[in-house]
């Protein structure tokens, strides 16, 4: 069962809500993850706390080799297909919509990662490690479509939302950080280049004026996640306090 923390109407009015995730959906993931590590680095980590102590090792190159496009952290279709059909039975009637799905990975995607399959559910992690820049800007998630990143379900949606889940390492120092109602705002959106590609940046003085609306939602991984507004400010700090920080995020197409 999905329990949802705030009303509808909360979720208007502040551009995010928590929901609570089920235990076996987590651990599911968790243990997606790690195959996912283990087939990158040809291992056999039998645990995270293993892998931690090979991450320690690598240079920043080899992570971002590993871990820095989208399309090399994408979990496997098994997993994604169960996170579907938690979003499917659980997603709509909370927020007002008939239908919600994952969207699909690219045939581009596809042809580019060997662990993808065609037509599978996209879903994907983040590993931000300890003192690294492995966070990306202040952004609005709406921004990337007018870069013209296009991302389909198996219907043709009337909008499109986000859900954030911290998985391990996650606690208020490092947890996503959210702009309250900022959905609401008129922002002009910089684009910027990081490790080669064209990102969307929320102006910093924009951030520093509504640095009193900041909320962090979740304080903590092992219960909750984030569905938020494709239009809501997001970002995270920089990981000061664990060894590494892992969540996983998903869009949700609804009609």
């Amino acid at each position: 069962m999905l329990y949802w923390c705030m009303s509808y109407d909360d979720l208007n009015k502040n551009g995010y809500r928590n929901i609570k995730i089920p235990k076996y959906l987590l651990s599911l993931i968790k243990k997606s993850i790690l195959l996912n590590i283990n087939y990158k680095f040809k291992k056999n980590f039998k645990s995270y706390k293993f892998f931690n102590k090979h991450l320690k090792t690598i240079s920043n190159k080899e992570f971002i080799k590993k871990f820095g496009p989208k399309v090399l952290r994408n979990i496997d279709s098994k997993c994604a297909e169960k996170i579907n059909l938690w979003v499917k039975k659980n997603v709509p009637k909370k927020i007002n919509f008939n239908k919600a799905s994952l969207n699909m990975i690219t045939k581009l995607e596809c042809s580019e990662n060997e662990y993808l399959k065609k037509d599978q559910f996209c879903a994907f992690y983040r590993i931000v490690r300890k003192n690294k820049k492995d966070v990306g800007h202040p952004h609005k998630d709406s921004s990337f479509m007018k870069l013209g990143i296009v991302r389909k379900a198996k219907f043709k949606p009337k909008s499109v939302w986000k859900c954030w889940i911290p998985l391990i390492g996650v606690n208020n120092q490092n947890t996503l950080n959210m702009i309250k109602s900022s959905h609401k705002d008129n922002i002009n959106i910089e684009y910027v280049k990081k490790n080669g590609a064209t990102k969307p940046k929320v102006p910093e003085n924009y951030i520093k004026i509504n640095s009193h609306r900041i909320v962090k939602p979740i304080k903590h991984d092992g219960s909750e996640g984030v569905l938020f507004h494709p239009d809501t400010v997001h970002f995270a700090n920089v990981n000061k306090t664990t060894d590494f920080r892992i969540s996983i995020e998903f869009n949700i197409f609804v009609k």
